[in-house]
């Protein structure tokens, strides 16, 4: 919280830096360095200059008006769980899946209720062919975010792959409904109900 002049044009002059970073962000790309980390240095600059800005505003109000109250401010939370959770996006697209599982265990465990650390591991797992683990992550996402499509799809591919058909196509339908123009969903349900199609010929045929 700001309290005088002297901190109002510290403040000031962090939020102008913050601003010109992070429109000059784009400018200056790294090599070696994952779109999923690049988004999460950008989200934190982001969040840090929303931070500066709110702080400003809240010292002009409270300078426009003596009497006001300062806001209640709401828990930071820095605990590492979204690093943990984009350092093991990373890794996983390295390859390094063993460094992958730790990292997104390490989120899991440090913030259960963190949807995307779930969704997540359950990538990495399918990637394994670990379709059970990847199932029972999945299951997790949905609970804490029902409208999370990319679980139903990935669940449904998941079930696909275990022979569960129904199941399959219920899950993608739900992944549709949520986003129906998505073009990946749709084919995946072409190919969930082709499959369904020829396993149901196959019974009736014997």
């Amino acid at each position: 919280m700001i309290e005088n002049e002297r901190q109002y044009e510290i403040t000031c002059d962090w939020a102008r830096r913050f601003q010109e970073a992070v429109d000059k962000f784009d400018d200056h790309p790294r090599e070696g360095i994952s779109p999923g980390i690049r988004r999460a240095i950008r989200a934190g600059m982001e969040a840090k200059l929303s931070d500066l800005l709110e702080e400003i505003e809240e010292y002009k109000r409270l300078k426009a008006d003596p009497t006001a109250k300062p806001k209640e401010q709401p828990p930071i939370n820095f605990d590492g769980a979204e690093a943990h959770c984009e350092l093991g996006k990373h890794r996983r697209d390295k390859g390094d899946m063993e460094s992958a599982f730790s990292h997104f265990n390490e989120a899991i465990r440090i913030r259960p209720h963190l949807a995307e650390a779930w969704y997540h591991r359950g990538v990495a797992k399918l990637m394994r062919s670990d379709l059970d683990g990847a199932i029972a992550d999945y299951n997790e996402v949905i609970r804490l975010q029902p409208e999370y499509a990319e679980a139903w799809n990935n669940r449904g591919l998941a079930k696909l792959g275990k022979g569960d058909i129904v199941g399959a196509v219920a899950d993608i339908d739900e992944a549709i409904r949520l986003q129906p123009n998505d073009v990946d969903f749709i084919r995946n349900r072409e190919i969930a109900l082709a499959l369904k199609a020829e396993k149901d010929e196959e019974k009736s045929r014997s």
